[in-house]
């Protein structure tokens, strides 16, 4: 399952809080004091009140941030669907990072031809990137920041507008939100036969969920058929999309009503 702390061995399940605050000062001072500019990336992203600009971590940053925990990665799966003609179109990678005292976590991370801005994009580039969103996922989940990466961020939030600031190109976008998207549906995370129709759901409840809705059904389903229309999403995907909504989905969540 991704994004799960899988071994826990040797560590005392009882929390310690004075330790826990320890350990996020600890992390906080790390990126004052090996994190640059250089290691993000600003947006500007939308909100009720209009736009804000956020900053956050890129590759580089979670490599450092890594060395500087002693993290340990490794690739425990990855899947590509190819072209006809041999190129990769969707790239699927689960990376476990683990730390020295044995704790662990698992995440995944994917790349689609189809995102924008990938169109043109080499085979190299796809798989490398879904290596990195899941890398820097893991990293992340591991040391207890969650925090999203830069790479994370969702291109199908890109408006195709971009802007000067300080020199520094911002797209405008939004972040994934750090959870699956889902609050109930547990099928969601457990199955991984299909990890590319895996990772378009949680896309797509993640956009429903950034538009202020609860990921009921149907809000899903003319979500998923709105991104096949707009070339967001392949045609030849939606039928497996739309069969995991219908079994995963609820019809209604009372959250929705409060």
């Amino acid at each position: 399952m991704a994004n799960e702390v899988v071994n826990q061995e040797g560590i005392n399940k009882v929390v310690d809080v004075e330790s826990a605050k320890a350990e996020w000062k600890a992390y906080q001072q790390l990126c004052k004091e090996l994190l640059n500019d250089s290691d993000y990336q600003e947006y500007r992203q939308k909100t009720k009140d209009g736009f804000i600009f956020k900053k956050f971590p890129k590759k580089s940053a979670w490599a450092k941030l890594g060395r500087a925990f002693n993290v340990n990665t490794e690739i425990i799966g990855k899947e590509f669907v190819l072209t006809k003609t041999g190129e990769t179109r969707e790239a699927y990678y689960c990376i476990r990072a683990t730390l020295p005292n044995g704790r662990t976590v698992e995440s995944d991370g994917s790349c689609s031809r189809h995102e924008k801005g990938k169109g043109e994009a080499t085979s190299h580039t796809i798989r490398s990137t879904a290596k990195t969103r899941a890398t820097n996922r893991a990293i992340s989940e591991l040391i207890g920041a969650g925090e999203v990466s830069a790479e994370e961020l969702d291109p199908n939030f890109h408006n195709g507008e971009k802007v000067k600031s300080n020199d520094v190109d911002l797209i405008e976008a939004e972040a994934h939100v750090a959870e699956s998207g889902f609050t109930t549906a547990d099928k969601l995370e457990e199955d991984d036969s299909k990890p590319v129709i895996n990772n378009y759901v949680k896309s797509i409840a993640k956009q429903v969920i950034i538009g202020g809705h609860k990921p009921i059904r149907h809000l899903m389903t003319l979500k998923a058929k709105g991104c096949v229309k707009r070339g967001e999403i392949a045609e030849e995907y939606l039928e497996d999309i739309l069969a995991f909504i219908d079994a995963n989905c609820p019809e209604k969540i009372d959250e929705e009503e409060g």
